[in-house]
């Protein structure tokens, strides 16, 4: 449930982040949809704490760039995406398509990090998208990964919203297919929440047991599982909407057990239009084992928390 104060003075960077301009106090009331008298007591607030300021009388608010130095200075220090953050340009790179790393975040995944395809159709989304942990990879790679009780636990809590034909609808279905995927080592997305996105990939456990790395040889042989399915972001250049999807893959097939909760899991994506994903499958999906067996030991020589 959202708070609605919090809710509301994130609103108001989020509008000014699409009309880049300022804002005269009455269409920032009535595009925001707030009475005038609430949106003036806000922006005086925001003004007084630095994170506004009137660009002339009655020329309108905008943003310092004070909460750009608080988002930054966050950022240095975050340890994984900081990590991270190199390898999925890499992978960008290797593939061709938008790299995505993610998290479950409650019942729905949260995408931490994202470096986009520099291809005119491709996916888009941005970092703080949330997305249906059914209908999208990351969730469903870290599902996998889960032990059967936290599995159960966290099922209890999704809706299981059909997006497609494709899109798994049941607690049931979904433990069934997670399991197949995690026997073969990696999740694919095709076309769950999307028809026309489609992506593979991995989870990363960055806990104190790594969930293992790249098992050798090219990209493991039989059909792609129904994994995450991506998940609804704003594709640019006229690619579907959908998700960025992401799988989890332990090497060498599926281990017994699982983690008791998913914690230290996040998931790793390379997703766009379903039509590139199908014809590269097996190439993208040898590419995130091998970044996968790099990370991780990457992650323990450096002993990262």
């Amino acid at each position: 449930m959202d708070v609605k104060l919090v809710a509301r003075t994130l609103d108001v960077f989020e509008l000014f982040a699409a009309e880049q301009r300022p804002l005269p106090l009455v269409e920032m009331a009535r595009l925001l949809d707030v009475p005038a008298s609430s949106c003036l007591a806000l922006a005086r607030t925001l003004v007084s704490r630095g994170y506004l300021y009137e660009v002339r009388k009655r020329g309108g608010y905008y943003p310092t760039r004070r909460l750009q130095l608080l988002a930054q200075a966050i950022d240095a220090v975050d340890p994984v995406v900081e990590m991270m953050h190199p390898r999925l340009v890499e992978l960008r790179d290797a593939s061709g398509e938008t790299v995505v790393l993610g998290k479950i975040h409650g019942a729905a995944v949260v995408y931490l990090d994202v470096v986009e395809s520099a291809k005119a159709v491709r996916y888009a989304c941005v970092p703080g998208a949330q997305r249906p942990l059914h209908a999208n990879s990351i969730g469903k790679a870290i599902f996998g990964e889960l032990a059967p009780e936290a599995q159960a636990a966290l099922g209890a809590k999704l809706a299981f919203e059909r997006y497609t034909e494709a899109t798994v609808t049941s607690l049931e279905a979904l433990v069934e297919q997670a399991a197949a995927a995690k026997a073969l080592g990696w999740y694919a997305n095709l076309g769950e929440s999307a028809p026309e996105l489609s992506a593979v990939a991995v989870a990363l456990d960055f806990g104190g047991a790594p969930s293992g790395g790249a098992p050798s040889g090219g990209a493991p042989s039989g059909g792609a599982p129904s994994g995450g399915a991506p998940s609804g972001g704003a594709p640019s250049g006229g690619a579907p909407s959908g998700g960025s999807p992401s799988g989890g893959a332990p090497s060498g097939g599926a281990p017994s057990g699982g983690a008791p909760s998913g914690g230290d899991l996040y998931g790793l994506s390379i997703g766009g239009p379903t039509e590139r994903i199908r014809q590269h499958l097996d190439a993208h999906v040898q590419t995130l084992l091998e970044a996968k067996a790099r990370i991780l030991a990457n992650w323990r020589e450096n002993d990262m928390p």
